[in-house]
């Protein structure tokens, strides 16, 4: 990872729409996103919550793609 993000959160994806859950023959699969962090946001994620930090994301149209962004928190 960045050296800026060196915290990885795995959650469902908040961008997936229909995707996030797929029927299968053999069952459901689930995605999952993997998003780098930073000490800050991770430390904030341990205080608030998984939900305040996303808030947090979301009013900050955070890339999740963007690895040289900077820490939001």
């Amino acid at each position: 990872l960045a050296p800026q993000l060196p915290h990885m959160l795995v959650t469902y994806p908040m961008d997936a729409g229909d995707l996030a859950s797929i029927e299968t023959s053999a069952g459901d699969v689930h995605a999952l996103q993997v998003m780098p962090i930073s000490d800050s946001e991770r430390h904030y994620l341990m205080d608030y919550g998984f939900d305040s930090l996303q808030e947090v994301f979301i009013r900050q149209h955070v890339d999740y793609t963007d690895l040289g962004r900077h820490s939001v928190v």
